[in-house]
C-alpha cells in the first residue's frame, strides 16, 4: 500500500468533501488529520509531529488555502498540495507560484488524488529532509 505510516493533514471547510479526502487517503494507509479551517490546521500543525504533507481547498472562510500555503512554507512545514473548484488557471497558477507542491481540480476522482499525493510523499521523503510540524512556531 503506497501510504504506509504517512501523515497527510487534510484541510477544508466542507465536511463532505472533508470526509471525502479522509476516507480516499486511509484507504490507501494514509495517517489522516483533518482541519475545518485555516486556523485548525495551523494549530494542528504546530503541535503534530511529522505531517509528511498538506490538502488544502483554497477557497475557505477566514484563514484561505492560500494562506494556509504561505505560513506552511514560511516556517519550514511540510508540501503543500492545493485543490480548487474554480478551474481558473490564474489561481492555479498563483497556487504554484507561492510554493504548492501541486494542484488538484475538483472534482476528482480517488485515482486522481493519489496519483497527485503519491509521487509528492515519495519525492518528500528521497529528496529532502524530515520537517516536523513542531518546527512551526506556536504563533502562526
Amino acid at each position: 500500500m503506497p501510504g504506509l505510516l504517512k501523515k497527510v493533514l487534510v484541510v477544508d471547510d466542507d465536511p463532505a468533501l472533508r470526509h471525502l479526502l479522509g476516507f480516499i487517503l486511509r484507504g490507501a494507509a494514509f495517517q489522516v488529520l483533518s482541519a475545518a479551517s485555516g486556523q485548525e490546521a495551523l494549530d494542528l500543525l504546530a503541535g503534530t509531529p511529522d505531517v509528511d504533507l498538506v490538502v488544502t481547498d483554497l477557497g475557505m472562510p477566514g484563514l484561505s488555502g492560500y494562506d494556509v500555503l504561505e505560513r506552511v512554507l514560511l516556517h519550514g512545514g511540510p508540501p503543500v498540495m492545493v485543490v480548487t473548484a474554480s478551474g481558473r488557471p490564474e489561481e492555479q497558477q498563483h497556487a504554484m507560484t507561492l510554493g504548492a507542491a501541486g494542484v488538484l481540480e475538483k472534482p476528482f476522482t480517488r485515482a486522481g488524488l493519489l496519483s497527485a499525493v503519491t509521487p509528492l510523499l515519495e519525492r518528500r521523503w528521497t529528496d529532502e529532509p524530515a520537517t516536523t510540524g513542531t518546527d512551526l512556531p506556536q504563533a502562526l
